[in-house]
C-alpha cells in the first residue's frame, strides 16, 4: 500500500548514512541533556521536575505540594522554555528529513534551523494547540481529526520561508481533506517499528525515526502538489490512494 514511499526513504537513508543517524542521536539526545541540566540546576527531586516536564498529570498535584511558590514559579517558567527549545528541535528535524527526502543538501546544522526564525513556528504551535483543544472539548475523535489536518504545518513552514502560521495551518487543513485516513495508515504501518524502540529502550529509534519521517515527508510532497510550493510533486507522481473520499475523517 505505501511501499512505494517507503522503498524510496531507505535508499534516502542510504544516501545519507551516517549523517541521518548522527542528526537523529542529536536530536534524540538533547531533550534528555535539558532535562538533566535543569534537573541539576536545581535541588528539586528529579520526580517533581520529571512529571512537570512530561506535562504528566499523575501525581503533579501532589509533588507541586511539597514546592515553595518561588520553586513552582521557577519550574513552570523552565519548563514552558525548554518546551519551546524541544518543539523548535522537532521543526529543524522535520525541516532536515525533508531536504533528505528529496535528495536536497541536508546538513547537521538544519537541526536549528527553527532557532533561526523562532516566533512562526511558536506561533503555528500555540495555534494548532487551542484549535486542537477546542474541537476536543467537542469530543475526543473532532480533536483527533484536528490534529492530522494540521500534521504537515511544520513542513509547510519549512517549503515556504515567506508564510505566516495561520495560513499554513488552513493549508495543511485543506491539504489534508481527503488524506486523514490515508495518513493514519501511513503511521500505523510502522506499528511495530513502535513497539520495537519500546522493548529496545529507543535504541532502534535511531533508525526507524529518520525512516518514518522521510516517509512521512515523501507523502507531504505527494499531496502538496498544486498548492504552489516548492516541494510540491506533479499528480502523475503522487503515490497512494483516495479510497476515503466518504469516510467521515476525510470531511
Amino acid at each position: 500500500m505505501f511501499g512505494q514511499y517507503k522503498m524510496r526513504a531507505k535508499e534516502r537513508l542510504g544516501m545519507y548514512s551516517p549523517t541521518i543517524f548522527l542528526v537523529t542521536l542529536i536530536y534524540s539526545v538533547i531533550p534528555f541533556l535539558f532535562n538533566r541540566v535543569f534537573i541539576g540546576a536545581t535541588n528539586l527531586p528529579y520526580t517533581s521536575i520529571g512529571y512537570f516536564s512530561n506535562f504528566d498529570g499523575v501525581g503533579l498535584e501532589y509533588y507541586f505540594d511539597n514546592l515553595t511558590m518561588a520553586q513552582t514559579f521557577y519550574v513552570g517558567i523552565a519548563s514552558v522554555l525548554i518546551g519551546i527549545v524541544f518543539r523548535l528541535l522537532d521543526y529543524g528535524y522535520t525541516f532536515y528529513c525533508l531536504k533528505a527526502s528529496r535528495g536536497h543538501e541536508a546538513v547537521t546544522a538544519d537541526l536549528l534551523e527553527g532557532f533561526y526564525r523562532p516566533g512562526r513556528v511558536i506561533i503555528a504551535d500555540i495555534l494548532m494547540g487551542i484549535r486542537i483543544m477546542l474541537w476536543s472539548l467537542l469530543f475526543i475523535i473532532p480533536g483527533i481529526m484536528a490534529a492530522y489536518s494540521y500534521s504537515q504545518t511544520y513542513r509547510i513552514l519549512a517549503d515556504d520561508p515567506t508564510i505566516g502560521a495561520n495560513e499554513a495551518i488552513n493549508l495543511s487543513r485543506d491539504m489534508m481533506r481527503g488524506h486523514r485516513m490515508e495518513y493514519f495508515l501511513l503511521q500505523l504501518s510502522f506499528f511495530w517499528w513502535y513497539v520495537l524502540s519500546s522493548i529496545t529502550m529507543n535504541i532502534t529509534s535511531i533508525y526507524s525515526t529518520p525512516y518514518s519521517t522521510v516517509t512521512f515527508s515523501m507523502y507531504y510532497d505527494s499531496i502538496s502538489a498544486g498548492y504552489g510550493l516548492q516541494g510540491g510533486t506533479s499528480p502523475q507522481d503522487q503515490v497512494g490512494y483516495d479510497d476515503y473520499d466518504d469516510n467521515s475523517w476525510n470531511r
